[in-house]
C-alpha cells in the first residue's frame, strides 16, 4: 500500500504494543517496514527534540509530502489495523492523524 510518511508514523502509534506470539511476529515486521531507514531520516532532515517529557519528530515537510513509499503489509496486520480503525471510528475517535489512514484502510481498502 503507498502510504506517506505521515502515515507510516501515524500506523507505528496505532499499532498494538501487545497481541499473541504469532500476532507479534507480524506486527514487529510491520514496525520494521513502516519505520524511517537511515537513508530515508537523512533526506528528510529527520531530528527529534524531547520536550516535557514527549518525544517530538520534525521532518521537512515538502520532502515528507513527496516520499511516499508502497509498504508491504501482510494480511494480518492490515486486517488489525482496519478493525482499529473501525472501532475508533465507532467511538468517533478519528482524528488528524488517522484521517487518511481510515481512508485507506476502510474506506477504498480492495
Amino acid at each position: 500500500m503507498i502510504l506517506e510518511v505521515y502515515e507510516r508514523m501515524a500506523l507505528l502509534d496505532l499499532l498494538p504494543k501487545e497481541d499473541n506470539y504469532a500476532g507479534m511476529k507480524s506486527i514487529r515486521r510491520a514496525r520494521e517496514v513502516l519505520g524511517l531507514t537511515v537513508e530515508e531520516a537523512k533526506e528528510l532532515d529527520y531530528k527529534t527534540v524531547e520536550k516535557d517529557g514527549r518525544l517530538q519528530v520534525f521532518l521537512n515537510p515538502e520532502k515528507a509530502m513527496e516520499a511516499a513509499k508502497d509498504i508491504p503489509l501482510d494480511e494480518y496486520v492490515t486486517n488489525k489495523i482496519r478493525t482499529l480503525l473501525s472501532d475508533m471510528e465507532k467511538k468517533s475517535k478519528i482524528n488528524d492523524q488517522n484521517f487518511s489512514l481510515f481512508e485507506k484502510f476502510v474506506i477504498t481498502y480492495k
